[in-house]
């Protein structure tokens, strides 16, 4: 693993749902998880076309280090921009990076 190729920041959290106890009322808020360094992957050339024909061309991947507790229905922010985890496939004790596949947020 090249350690240069994390060279994105990334926040990974939830929304939680907590009530205001001034009025009473249902709040959502951003309860963050964890911050790392990611590397960002979208599918280019002939994973491009495999996407497309699973209907998953706004895909995004993140490769992060290992880290337990990320599932999916979790939430991923970079750049000002939210993406949600659609599945998390854990890597080899040797690569010892999590692949995160990640939809867009609209």
């Amino acid at each position: 693993m090249n350690p240069a190729r994390l060279d994105c920041r990334i926040e990974i959290g939830e929304n939680k749902s907590v009530r205001n106890p001034v009025t009473k009322l249902n709040e959502t808020i951003w309860v963050p998880f964890h911050t790392c360094w990611a590397e960002r992957e979208e599918p280019t050339g002939r994973s491009f076309y495999q996407a497309a024909v699973a209907h998953l061309e706004y895909v995004t991947w993140f490769n992060i280090r290992a880290k337990k507790g990320i599932k999916p229905g979790m939430l991923v922010k970079y750049n000002e921009r939210t993406f949600t985890i659609e599945n998390v496939k854990y890597g080899s004790r040797k690569e010892n990076l999590d692949a995160l596949q990640c939809r867009e947020v609209i």
